[in-house]
């Protein structure tokens, strides 16, 4: 009996955050080619705990050198907000 799309197993989303636009498309592609879930790009970390509400994510590839907001206050409010989420 051939499986059906419900039994699948569906990837989580995975959040990559990073000022660098070429390094968020590099990460990207990567992820996709490893058959990891879909990839949600945030490029301004002052966004990037708005996805994190809007969307279910199951990881966080993180930058900690930003402009804005240096990564590890940002990493720290993650992991105390979501701490389902692999970071």
């Amino acid at each position: 009996m051939a499986d059906s799309p419900a039994s699948e197993t569906v990837q989580p989303r995975v959040l990559i955050i990073d000022d660098d636009e070429a390094m968020l498309k590099s990460v990207a592609r990567v992820l996709r080619t490893e058959g990891f879930g879909e990839a949600l790009l945030c490029q301004d970390p002052r966004k990037a705990e708005d996805l994190l509400e809007a969307n279910r994510v199951g990881a966080v590839l993180l930058d900690l050198v930003m402009p804005y907001l240096p990564g590890e206050p940002l990493l720290a409010s993650i992991m105390s907000r979501y701490p389902n989420v692999s970071v």
